[in-house]
């Protein structure tokens, strides 16, 4: 049974690309995962709702901003409304309460959180985020989204890109920097930048002949 994301897409007929693994429930409770679809076992069915289905996936598979923003202008505003007041406190709750009123712009008719514990809104164990967040005292919670509302790319953990997190390859380079004399550098970057415009130079001179070309053989 399709579940979190993929059940919301069916549920509610949103219209987008898929993201790239999807849940489900399968029946017996030893189901293989694959890079397409991550298969849970019947103990993590989510309740048939809204919320149950929202809460399943901000717990198992992210935040994915183009399915919420799809869902967000899709449902009635006391949907997420009432999910927030069943659960004040909850994680959860104050992630799509959060999420969709940075999304949509729109102000839930709803008193702010008070005294609770700060929740970051992207799980840091399945997606990178910034470290430290803003905080958001009327969700309670810390906005460490990588971006604003309009760009904020979010790239899924997955081992290949844990192992190469692994490397510290940004500390490697600056311990290499650190050593090499500053006019070194500054004569690589000059370098490097020289070069960088006349390749842009050469690709856009290339296209504007090929469009010179076009309009002299009409």
């Amino acid at each position: 049974m399709p579940a979190g994301y993929a059940a919301l897409i069916e549920r509610y007929d949103l219209i987008l690309p898929l993201p790239s693994r999807l849940s489900a429930i399968a029946e017996r409770h030893h189901p293989g995962s694959t890079d397409a679809w991550l298969m849970q076992t019947p103990r993590h069915q989510p309740e048939v709702s809204l919320a149950g289905h929202l809460t399943y996936a901000f717990r198992y598979e992210g935040i994915d901003l183009a399915v919420l923003w799809q869902l967000f202008h899709r449902i009635d505003t006391d949907d997420i409304a009432a999910m927030v007041r069943a659960k004040p406190t909850g994680s959860f709750a104050r992630r799509a309460w959060f999420l969709f009123e940075w999304l949509t712009g729109q102000r839930l008719d709803l008193p702010d959180a008070g005294k609770i514990r700060l929740v970051p809104v992207v799980d840091r164990e399945l997606q990178f985020a910034i470290a430290e967040g803003d905080p958001s005292p009327r969700h309670k919670v810390a906005n460490n989204l990588p971006g604003t509302q309009g760009f904020c790319p979010l790239v899924r953990r997955t081992p290949t890109l844990i192992a190469f997190e692994k490397k510290a390859l940004a500390s490697r380079a600056r311990d290499v920097i650190g050593r090499t004399r500053p006019d070194l550098i500054a004569r690589a970057a000059a370098f490097m930048l020289f070069n960088d415009s006349k390749s842009s130079f050469e690709i856009d001179t290339g296209r504007s002949w090929k469009a010179i070309r076009r309009r002299s053989s009409r």
